[in-house]
């Protein structure tokens, strides 16, 4: 009734898109009522008339209504075509928007589109097709803000110098917008600047014609195989409120040259995330990890995640093969290395329980395309060797963390920050390992210290407390030291755009892997602002870390990187020499939070004086030991051989 009302109203009015939206509605109603010939046909009127005013919303929103009503009725082409006309919009759309940022949101609200086409074509058994469709849902805002970085760093001079004063420009904004206490009308007024410094930059930038092509399923299946490596891209479904379908929920399997669509029944991302919620409290709230209880992690989760999850696609693997896998939605909470294979002792028993960790090496990436990207990249092992620079901070004076953030320790909310101890071992432990690392802790690690090495650095190391934004990862911030000309408030945005790729950004605060989930982004956390900035792979953690752990799981990680491990497996090793010398802390809540992103390619890491001598000291030794006990039966055959001649 209140449908008919508004149809007329509108027809009255002679208002074409009220009357497009009116019909939208009503096909809808239609479909929930499974009255499929009047559902199509008013959906076909919305849509010519959406198509006349050129209401790119209300055609997207037409074309996601039709693909529904044919996946309905089993009309998988039928479906395909709707959701690939979708998509055409959805595109239009984007190329009309002048900031990334805009586009970027638009996108995130409009993907469900891109989803059903995946959707159906699984139903059609064209998993290529699929996985290419699936991949161009995921990573979009970062690859964007990567080619604006690198289109920056090509323009000519007098260009470079007018997008680097709009870039100020929006730095101080931003930094207005994140720190001070604003009057409704004075924010308002930023934002809209904001904004209009964004298009302005885009602007000078012209990204279209800069966008590079993602590479196809075949050029990232060779990518992988190069690294004689497997990889795993999930795509989770969720049903439709009202509509009674079963998710259609699969992995992709790539190992060589074999593309495998392995399905998943029966899951969605609602039993995935009821699943993450039950593994501690720690995964249940943020309020609930203050609990000591937190760090007693329940294994009948992990192991319904492990075969729910992983024993699908295990069948598929080669045993031992390096795995990159490709999370989706409340997967991204979950180190895939913690998923349990078997906990035959009970529910707290870690000691008896196996992991994903004892069987292969893992990495994470966003995408498909971003790992065979930074697995093309040959700038993580250069010839000479890596420059570590390491900032710390072990105190903190009260803070008044920005609105827009969160701090990622319990401490919040008394504004005080609690003190960092492990801080200084582990910055004296890269000291002792590297002869060529420049440390910065406390009262050094300021931002114009960290302004100098981070453009000169192969590996970022950085041990503090971090603020996450809810709103945008580039408003994340790192904590530094204040001097005279900073607050100690590294925001993300303020980072230089360097002219290379930094190879590894290690960061070992709290939480620093973790932030607002964002569909086909992943987690926006300071990770994920390390990645745009150009980071081929981040160390980061998904949790609040135990000091003596965190340290010890470092120290080792970089010990098997000097070894010329690959990034994967320096951190499994680690993780299983950390699980050999702490059998009183074997709950994956102290070994497990540590996480890898991007590339898994090893660096040369040269070792310093004093490391090599504890390496390869033993070896000596042994040698000596053996060249000495050969002189010695030498000696005596020659005395024999004397005392015959005798």
């Amino acid at each position: 009734m209140l449908n008919a009302e508004v149809r007329r109203y509108a027809q009255a009015r002679d208002d074409a898109q009220l009357r497009a939206f009116a019909l939208l509605k009503l096909g809808v109603l239609h479909m929930q009522t499974e009255r499929w010939t009047e559902a199509e046909s008013v959906l076909n009127t919305s849509l010519a008339i959406a198509e006349r005013v050129d209401n790119l919303d209300h055609q997207r929103r037409i074309r996601r209504g039709l693909g529904r009503l044919h996946e309905l009725q089993h009309n998988w082409a039928a479906a395909e075509a709707q959701y690939r006309a979708g998509v055409a919009v959805i595109k239009r759309y984007r190329e009309s928007l002048t900031a990334t940022q805009w586009a970027s949101t638009a996108f995130a609200q409009w993907r469900d589109v891109h989803r059903g086409l995946v959707r159906t074509l699984l139903a059609q058994n064209q998993p290529r097709a699929a996985l290419a469709a699936l991949d161009r849902t995921r990573a979009r805002y970062l690859r964007d803000l990567r080619t604006r970085n690198r289109v920056a760093n090509q323009l000519p001079p007098a260009t470079r110098a007018r997008f680097d004063s709009l870039g100020r420009a929006l730095a101080d904004v931003r930094t207005r917008l994140g720190t001070d206490s604003l009057s409704d009308a004075t924010e308002a007024a930023l934002r809209a600047r904001e904004a209009g410094l964004m298009a302005n930059r885009q602007r000078v930038l012209r990204l279209d014609s800069a966008r590079a092509p993602r590479p196809s399923v075949d050029e990232i299946a060779t990518s992988i195989a190069q690294q004689d490596r497997a990889l795993v891209s999930y795509f989770l479904d969720d049903p439709w409120p009202v509509y009674d379908r079963p998710p259609r929920s699969a992995a992709f399997v790539l190992t060589g040259d074999t593309l495998r669509a392995v399905a998943l029944p029966g899951l969605s991302q609602d039993s995935i995330r009821a699943h993450v919620n039950t593994i501690s409290s720690l995964f249940a709230g943020r309020q609930a990890s203050r609990s000591i209880s937190a760090m007693h992690f329940d294994l009948r989760p992990l192991r319904a995640l492990h075969d729910r999850l992983y024993a699908p696609v295990a069948a598929h693997l080669p045993d031992g093969q390096p795995l990159t896998v490709i999370p989706d939605g409340p997967m991204f909470h979950v180190p895939f290395s913690m998923l349990a294979t078997a906990a035959p002792g009970g529910r707290y028993d870690h000691e008896q329980a196996r992991f994903v960790l004892h069987e292969r090496p893992t990495a994470l990436d966003l995408s498909a395309s971003l790992a065979a990207d930074t697995a093309a990249t040959r700038g993580d092992a250069a010839p000479s060797s890596s420059d570590l620079a390491a900032f710390g901070v072990s105190s903190f004076d009260p803070l008044r963390p920005p609105p827009s953030s969160r701090t990622d320790t319990t401490a919040a909310s008394s504004l005080s920050l609690p003190p960092l101890p492990g801080v200084r071992s582990e910055l004296s432990a890269l000291d002792r390992l590297f002869d060529n690392a420049k440390t910065f802790l406390d009262e050094q690690a300021t931002e114009p210290a960290f302004a100098a090495a981070s453009q000169e650095a192969d590996v970022l190391h950085l041990a503090s407390h971090a603020l996450v934004s809810p709103s945008s990862s580039l408003r994340n911030a790192f904590l530094l030291h204040p001097d005279s000309s900073s607050d100690g408030l590294l925001f993300l945005h303020e980072l230089q755009t360097r002219d290379q790729a930094l190879p590894l950004a290690v960061l070992s605060g709290c939480n620093t892997a973790r932030g607002t989930l964002r569909g086909g982004e992943g987690m926006s956390g300071l990770q994920y602002a390390f990645r745009i900035m150009g980071a081929r792979s981040t160390v980061s953690n998904l949790w609040p870390t135990a000091d003596r752990s965190s340290v010890a799981l470092m120290e080792r990680f970089y010990q098997n990187l000097q070894a010329g491990q690959p990034k994967d497996r320096a951190l499994r090793q680690a993780k299983l020499t950390y699980l050999e010398n702490h059998p009183d802390n074997l709950s994956p809540f102290f070994w497990a939070p540590t996480v890898l992103y991007g590339s898994p390619r090893p660096l040369q890491l040269n070792a310093s004086d004093d490391s090599s001598l504890r390496t390869w000291g033993p070896v000596a030794l042994a040698l000596l030991v053996v060249l000495l006990g050969w002189s010695i039966v030498r000696f005596r055959s020659q005395l024999g051989l004397d005392a015959l001649h005798q």
